[in-house]
């Protein structure tokens, strides 16, 4: 009877292939560069081990037993397994094949991770790559790095933000994505390329209902100017602000990456006079270390090329590189 061993050396199954196909023990030996007698040897082995015969005497030769072929034919489907292991490992090792997630807040996906996706596709067709929307507010973001949750995350400095250095994380700077006034285009300041904030102190204003980063931007910038804004619609998604702001007379302040992809008729985007800092710094994040990962270096690289790309394009009016 077989008997179940999980301790079976697979390497013994190859002196069984070479005794199938050179049909004696010595011709066997020397394609193996062994003695006979350790051919012999690791066959009685392996044949007490699962209990059968494997050989039996045909004349001068030997004959393998249905059991000998039964244990070479799934040892050369563990063969090929193995090498086919040692080829994604391999893979993995240089960076050709591995999963990684992306955090980071919705306005940059359409503008910056789909574009880095779609050019690693090209460079690294194996490497799959995944989205998590994340929220900047407090750096929550962190717990999930810290957490394996995601392995980068892009992430935003706001012009109030504390600076932050942390031993835990590498932080590579990557975009300047500047404040800019939406008008509509019949708006009387519309024809001027930049406009003077305190010519908006009287103006309708539309911002989020609630306390967000961008709000509390634009309620610093105006205090700075010395008036409050007149809030005249409260709306939070960029998609409805930019088309309330293209069908009425209010102004908003808005981050031009939420422009980028979506654009409606009837607005004009002007930046502010004397304001060069107002605007968000775009960062990934990533756990201190992995700089060197082999699945993280081919995204940090193609990101900075989109970046860089976008910068360069006809939509990368305002815009500016963070990039050393």
């Amino acid at each position: 009877m077989i008997t179940s061993s999980h301790n079976m050396d697979v390497r013994r199954f190859r002196v069984l292939r070479e005794l199938r196909d050179r049909k004696t023990v010595a011709a066997a030996a020397d394609a193996l560069h062994l003695t006979a007698s350790a051919v012999s040897q690791q066959i009685r082995a392996l044949s007490e081990e699962i209990g059968v015969p494997l050989v039996s005497q045909q004349g001068r030769g030997v004959r393998l037993t249905p059991h000998a072929h039964v244990l070479i034919k799934y040892a050369t489907a563990i063969d090929r397994l193995l090498e086919l292991a040692q080829v994604e490992l391999t893979a993995i090792s240089d960076g050709k094949l591995g999963f990684v997630t992306i955090g980071t807040f919705a306005s940059a996906i359409p503008v910056l991770v789909l574009p880095t996706i779609a050019r690693l596709k090209q460079l690294r067709p194996r490497l799959e790559v995944s989205i998590r929307e994340t929220r900047d507010e407090n750096r929550s973001y962190l717990a999930l790095l810290d957490r394996n949750e995601v392995d980068a995350v892009i992430s935003i400095d706001y012009p109030d933000s504390m600076r932050w250095e942390n031993s835990s994380y590498s932080k590579i700077d990557l975009l300047f994505d500047p404040f800019l006034v939406a008008l509509p285009q019949t708006h009387a300041f519309a024809n001027q390329e930049a406009i003077d904030l305190k010519d908006l102190a009287n103006q309708p204003w539309i911002l989020a209902p609630v306390s967000t980063p961008t709000k509390e931007t634009a309620l610093a910038t105006c205090a700075s100017a010395g008036f409050t804004p007149n809030i005249y619609h409260f709306v939070d998604n960029w998609i409805a602000q930019l088309s309330i702001v293209a069908n009425s007379g209010c102004v908003g302040l808005v981050p031009r990456m939420c422009t980028t992809t979506w654009f409606p008729p009837g607005i004009v985007l002007r930046p502010l006079n004397g304001y060069p800092d107002l605007g968000r710094r775009i960062h990934m994040i990533i756990r201190a270390g992995s700089e060197a990962n082999p699945n993280i270096v081919p995204v940090i690289d193609v990101l900075k090329d989109i970046v860089h790309e976008l910068i360069a394009s006809p939509e990368g009016q305002y815009y500016s590189s963070l990039i050393d």
